[in-house]
C-alpha cells in the first residue's frame, strides 16, 4: 500500500504541473487565434 500511495502522491503534482503548463499555452493559442481573426477582419474592412 504504501508504494502505490507514494506513486500517487508523485503522479498528482505530475498532472498538476502538467495542467499549469498547458493551460498558458492554450491560452496564448487561443489568444494569438483571436488576434490573426481580428487582422483579417481588419483587412476585410
Amino acid at each position: 500500500v504504501k508504494s502505490t500511495s507514494e506513486a500517487v502522491a508523485l503522479t498528482l503534482p505530475l498532472s498538476d504541473l502538467v495542467a499549469y503548463t498547458v493551460n498558458p499555452v492554450l491560452r496564448v493559442l487561443s489568444l494569438t487565434k483571436a488576434i490573426k481573426s481580428l487582422d483579417q477582419y481588419q483587412e476585410g474592412m
